[in-house]
Formats: structure tokens, sequence, C-alpha cells
């Protein structure tokens, strides 16, 4: 024996939500950029022109049926340096992107709840 519940939104209450989940969903990536970039390796010498962390970017990511965010690096060398865990790097670390994901686990998406919320309450 099961219980099934169908709710219905109207369209413009459905507009609303969509558009809190983004703003949520892009304030979590952002959040997450900001603490992932000053992990990231760091060179002030760098033979190269660009610093890794300022490569960085959070993207909402729009779908027919969900929605995501987008965390990344544009630097040619971002991979490697996020990748090889034998590079030994005076300023940062590697893995900088997924420690500070799983370190945040399912706090980083509270702003996503917070804006959810900020809708259904009025």
């Amino acid at each position: 024996m099961g219980v099934e519940v169908k709710v219905t939104m109207n369209p413009a209450a459905q507009v609303q939500l969509a558009a809190a989940r983004r703003r949520g969903l892009l304030a979590a990536g952002k959040a997450l950029l900001a603490v992932s970039s000053a992990r990231a390796p760091y060179d002030p010498n760098s033979r190269h022109e660009v610093h890794m962390r300022d490569t960085g970017r959070a993207e909402l990511v729009i779908e027919a049926e969900s929605d995501a965010v987008a965390i990344a690096y544009s630097a040619f060398y971002a991979a490697i340096q996020h990748e090889d865990m034998t590079y030994k790097h005076e300023r940062g670390e590697a893995k900088f992107l997924e420690r500070t994901m799983l370190e945040a686990g399912e706090s980083a998406f509270e702003p996503v709840a917070a804006a959810m919320r900020e809708v259904t309450s009025t």
C-alpha cells in the first residue's frame, strides 16, 4: 500500500522557483569557486603569464529537465595541476576543487535552498 501525492503549481510559480533555483546554484558555484581558487597552486614567479586561480569560472548549465552549476579552470595546465598528486606546491594544493566540494558537502548548496525559501515564503 502506498500513497501517491501529486502537486500542480501554476506556471508563474514554476517560473519563480526555477529562477530562484538558478540564482542559488550560481551563488553556490561562485562560493565554491572562491574557496577552490584560494587553494589552487600559485607561483608568483610563474613563467606563464596566467595564474590558474585567475582562470576559474562558475557557470549555470540549463537543460530541459535540470539545472546545474559547472566550476572549471581554463588555464592549459589546470587539469594536470589538479590531478597530479606528486607535484609539490609551495602555495596551494592538488585536488583543490575536488577537496573544496567534498569538504563543503551538502552545505555547499544552502544558497539554493535559501533562494527557494525566499520565493515560497512570500
